[in-house]
């Protein structure tokens, strides 16, 4: 992992303690914050998003298989963390 995703990583889980201890919980949702914090492609955006988003389904909220991050708080920290690390969206063209 390159010190750029690390480093941004750091910062989405030091401005959310949920989402630290959810880390803690659960370690593959390392794995998903990884991924979304080394996509490059602004195109492919939404689709790495909800590819992402689902896939944390079985981590947190009311499908997580561990009973500690099956709350609503547990989801949306991620959701949020999920948002800032993927690349900004491209611009429509109006």
């Amino acid at each position: 992992m390159s010190n750029l995703i690390e480093y941004r990583i750091s910062q989405a889980l030091a401005a959310s303690q949920t989402l630290r201890d959810a880390v803690v919980v659960e370690s593959g949702l390392m794995e998903l914050l990884s991924l979304a914090a080394a996509e490059e492609n602004q195109a492919a955006r939404w689709q790495r998003y909800e590819d992402l988003k689902k896939a944390a389904l079985d981590y947190v909220g009311g499908g997580a298989q561990k009973e500690a991050l099956r709350t609503t708080h547990a989801y949306e920290a991620f959701i949020e963390a999920l948002d800032e690390l993927l690349p900004e969206p491209l611009e429509e063209i109006a």
